[in-house]
């Protein structure tokens, strides 16, 4: 079966969602092996790091994703709009 550059690709960011998801990402073992892991897999440490600031910033919008609007607020809860919204019924 023959995969498209494209589609594998998908698939390796997939891969390393998952894995950075799971155990989260050490930014500071990554700064200090830039430089050798840009050598290997042959990209510059700056697209790396942008690399790296766009994955932390769509698993920190996928995990702090506000919930859905259609979602009821449970009795008792403050919620945003009135923090004493349960005292005032």
């Amino acid at each position: 079966m023959e995969m498209s550059k494209e589609r594998i690709g998908e698939i390796a960011y997939a891969l390393i969602k998952a894995k950075a998801k799971k155990d989260g990402v050490r930014y500071d073992l990554i700064k200090r092996e830039l430089g050798q892991v840009s050598k290997d897999v042959g990209v510059s440490p700056e697209e790396l790091m942008e690399f790296m600031r766009l994955l932390n910033l769509e698993l920190h919008e996928e995990t702090f994703k506000p919930p859905r609007k259609s979602a009821e607020r449970k009795p008792g809860i403050p919620g945003p709009d009135n923090p004493f919204f349960y005292l005032n019924k």
